[in-house]
C-alpha cells in the first residue's frame, strides 16, 4: 500500500518569483498563471524541486483547467498528473475532485508515463485512499505571511481548514519537478 499524501496537498537565475501575487479580496489569484507561470508548492530552491506542482490551463470556453502533479509516495519517484477544473470565487481557486478525474490521472515513472492499463491497479489504490475528498469543494486563499506566499486551503461544506503551504510561483521552463527530495534525477 502506497502512503499517500493529504488531499490538500493534491495537488536561483532560473527562477522567477511573481512578488505581485494578489493578497487583497477582489484580485486574481491566477494572473502569474496567464503569463505561463506554475505554482510550486513546498519548494525546495536549491534542487529545484516541489512537493506539488499546478499548472493552470484555458479550456475552450474560457474556464480553468488545474493540472495537479504529485508524489503519492514521498520515497518513490512516482508521479500522478490529475486534471481538476477550476473557477476563482471570492479571491480563492476552488475545485472539486472526483473519482473519474483521478482514474484518468497520467501516472508516471521516473518521468515515463505509465500505460493505461498498467496505471490502474494504482490509480484504484490512489483513488480509493482519496475517497473521503471526492465530490467535495475544496478552495485555496493566498495570502503573504512575513514576505512568503501562503496557500490556506478549505473545503466548502465543512468548517474545515487544512495547514497553510509554502508557495512560489515559477516559469514553466524554469526546471522544477515534482520528485522524491534529494533525487536529483
Amino acid at each position: 500500500m502506497l502512503p499517500l499524501v493529504p488531499v490538500a496537498l493534491l495537488l536561483a537565475s532560473t527562477l522567477t518569483v511573481d512578488s505581485s501575487i494578489p493578497d487583497e479580496p477582489g484580485q486574481d489569484p491566477l494572473a502569474p498563471a496567464q503569463s505561463g507561470m506554475v505554482q510550486c508548492y513546498g519548494p525546495d530552491v536549491a534542487s529545484h524541486t516541489c512537493s506539488l506542482i499546478y499548472v493552470f490551463h484555458r479550456a475552450h470556453d474560457g474556464s480553468w483547467i488545474r493540472t495537479a502533479t504529485i508524489l503519492p509516495d514521498q520515497s518513490q519517484p512516482m508521479t500522478v498528473a490529475v486534471d481538476t477544473p477550476v473557477t476563482v470565487r471570492q479571491s480563492a481557486v476552488c475545485g472539486t475532485f472526483r473519482r473519474d478525474q483521478v482514474m484518468m490521472a497520467k501516472l508516471s515513472y521516473f518521468e515515463r508515463q505509465v500505460p493505461a492499463d498498467r496505471a490502474l491497479p494504482f490509480l484504484t489504490q490512489i483513488a480509493d485512499a482519496m475517497a473521503g475528498a471526492f465530490d467535495r469543494e475544496i478552495c485555496t486563499r493566498f495570502l503573504t505571511v512575513g514576505g512568503v506566499l501562503m496557500a490556506r486551503p478549505f473545503m466548502t461544506d465543512k468548517n474545515l481548514q487544512f495547514p497553510d503551504q509554502r508557495v512560489i510561483w515559477v516559469r514553466a521552463d524554469a526546471g522544477y519537478r515534482v520528485q522524491p527530495r534529494g533525487n536529483k534525477g
